[in-house]
């Protein structure tokens, strides 16, 4: 995968803990760290405690955004991707299988998300003629080609928790 003037390629890497890190593939640099547990608490807009699932931290240590269930059980799950406790997205969980996934952002950003079960080429597309298309070089690393919303953090947030979630139900 390499850089052109219509894409741009990510890499997505997790320890088995789901601590990782995003970097931009053609510069070799880290744009986003991320964590998956032992995060602080934070207050909702409802003024309840709940634990952020999932946060994404800027290159240099500050919380950018931090996902929270919100709603759902096992079959259906959503997500709320939050930037200092206002809403900035959501994460749908189409499928049992955690094979389908559908993000919506407030910019009116709509993406679908395909992950594949028995092959290491996954897709997604959005609504706006966007795509994306990613390879599983081992189960911890992940391969991105974005057409589109370069290095948008709310999609990164997203692309990176689906990737941890896949992660930790295979």
């Amino acid at each position: 995968m390499s850089e052109s003037p219509n894409h741009r390629d990510y890499g997505f890497s997790s320890d088995w803990d789901g601590n990782g890190e995003i970097y931009d593939v053609e510069r070799q640099i880290v744009t986003w760290k991320c964590q998956f547990k032992n995060l602080r608490r934070r207050a909702d807009e409802a003024g309840k405690q709940s634990k952020p699932v999932f946060a994404l931290f800027d290159a240099d240590g500050k919380e950018s955004l931090a996902i929270h269930r919100d709603a759902g059980f096992f079959i259906a799950p959503k997500y709320r991707i939050l930037e200092k406790s206002s809403q900035v997205g959501s994460i749908f969980q189409r499928s049992i299988l955690f094979t389908r996934y559908e993000f919506s952002f407030a910019s009116g950003s709509k993406w679908k998300l395909y992950l594949p079960m028995f092959t290491v080429w996954g897709s997604g597309e959005s609504a706006d003629q966007g795509k994306l298309t990613f390879r599983f070089k081992t189960r911890r690393l992940w391969m991105i080609r974005l057409t589109t919303d370069f290095g948008y953090p709310p999609l990164m947030a997203a692309l990176a928790f689906v990737t941890r979630k896949k992660l930790q139900c295979t």
